[in-house]
């Protein structure tokens, strides 16, 4: 049976009517949206690809075959590729489901060497590979509806003046916005009952994400597609649960002559730090926001979580103010809290990639005079020299220990609950 029941195309608008077959793993029906684009002259072959970079691994999962009529031959092998990633990094489900393609296409449009696209969020990754390729002509794509929710109309607003800020007197720089339900289109209760994971962060994030450059790689002409890493390690064991290891990525997302790459992955989030903290005001003038944390209404830094502390210190230990980059906190604040937070073993060490991070930036912390120079305040150079001493991989075991704890107590609570509701 087809996995497309049909599509619409209205100005700058594509909807995909899902087969009922899907219904347990589909919420609703699949659409984006091209801020100020029409795209009725797209292919329908490149307009689908985003929907079927997020589609293809829920069928795997689902056990199911489907058809759909026809697909470009390089998705169709990366699409292979991708599936055989996921069974190797996630060994004990089993992606048995199949998309039969009726005919493989070779998609053919203009490409130019010299044009790039770049996802971009605001967070360290993606400023990094901006200012990197600042003298390129580069298009912008920022995505709304996976961490801002596509009802957070504020959230939204504060993304795309942000994004602006970056390409506002730069001729070489353009900014693209789509807007879609690619993440709350799936049925996520029942993904992570068969795939004992978050599927958005385990499978989703870097591929789905990833998938709408497609239209702008026709739009533009673009023939690569830049993803901003994480820095990833030579042992890539700690970056499966996002889903955004280069392997599957790279694989996953060529079409026609388009490819991803990622960008920055030998620079450490450190290194990258650094680089915007010495290049940020040649390029603008002056200093422009980072958005680091992306989970509150309004879609700016809380600033007292530890990926927000984690940058912050960063830029102080870089010898710059957390403040001018968007983080609205005190000094005095921040360091009675992420202190009280370290204390308390609620600053949040998840795994050993995130200790790695820390880590490399505590041994960059330079001594005190250093900071003199800079005519940091007595207070901030203590508070440096204290995380300098900070035993990072002591503290990152309690933690874990801790949050082993919590899981065996609710998974007990869990129990006990399913026992009685049989009563």
């Amino acid at each position: 049976m087809n996995i497309i029941d049909n599509t619409t195309i209205t100005n700058n608008r594509f909807e995909v009517k899902i087969t009922d077959q899907l219904h347990e793993y589909i919420n609703e029906d699949f659409f984006y949206v091209v801020e100020d684009t029409n795209i009725e002259n797209i292919p329908k072959e490149i307009l689908l690809i985003p929907f079927i970079v997020n589609i293809a691994p829920i069928v795997w999962l689902s056990g199911m075959t489907f058809s759909i009529r026809e697909m470009d031959n390089n998705l169709y092998h990366s699409l292979n590729s991708l599936k055989q990633h996921l069974c190797s990094l996630y060994p004990d489900i089993r992606f048995n489901g199949e998309i039969v393609v009726e005919e493989t296409i070779n998609i053919k449009y203009d490409l130019q060497k010299s044009k790039f696209i770049q996802l971009f969020s605001g967070g360290v990754d993606s400023v990094f590979t901006l200012l990197q390729n600042k003298d390129s002509e580069l298009s912008l794509l920022t995505v709304r509806g996976s961490d801002t929710a596509l009802n957070d109309n504020v959230g939204w607003g504060n993304i795309k003046n942000m994004a602006k800020k970056y390409t506002t007197n730069k001729q070489n720089l353009k900014n693209y916005f789509i807007e879609s339900n690619f993440k709350v289109f799936l049925n996520t209760k029942k993904i992570k009952k068969e795939f004992k994971r978050d599927w958005w962060t385990a499978t989703q994030f870097g591929v789905g994400t990833s998938s709408f450059m497609s239209i702008l790689s026709f739009l533009e002409g673009s023939s690569i597609g830049y993803l901003g890493s994480s820095g990833f390690p030579k042992n890539k064991e700690g970056f499966s649960q996002y889903g955004e290891v280069p392997d599957i990525d790279n694989d996953a997302l060529n079409w026609g002559k388009f490819r991803t790459e990622y960008h920055g992955v030998n620079f450490s989030r450190h290194d990258k730090v650094e680089y915007i903290h010495s290049t940020m005001i040649n390029t603008y003038n002056r200093i422009l926001p980072l958005r680091v944390f992306y989970s509150t209404d309004g879609a700016k830094n809380c600033s007292v979580c530890s990926k927000c502390y984690m940058t912050m210190v960063a830029l102080l230990v870089s010898g710059d103010d957390y403040i001018n980059y968007g983080f609205n906190i005190s000094h005095t604040e921040f360091i009675r809290k992420i202190k009280s937070d370290f204390k308390n073993l609620k600053y949040e060490l998840i795994s050993p990639v995130s200790l790695d991070f820390r880590l490399d930036t505590q041994k960059r912390i330079k001594d005190r005079n250093n900071y003199k120079e800079l005519n940091f305040s007595n207070e901030m150079i203590d508070f440096l020299m204290w995380y300098k001493e900070f035993d990072l991989p002591r503290y990152y075991t309690k933690f874990k220990k801790k949050e082993a704890k919590k899981r065996f107590f609710r998974n007990i609570e869990k129990k006990i609950t399913s026992i009685f509701k049989g009563y």
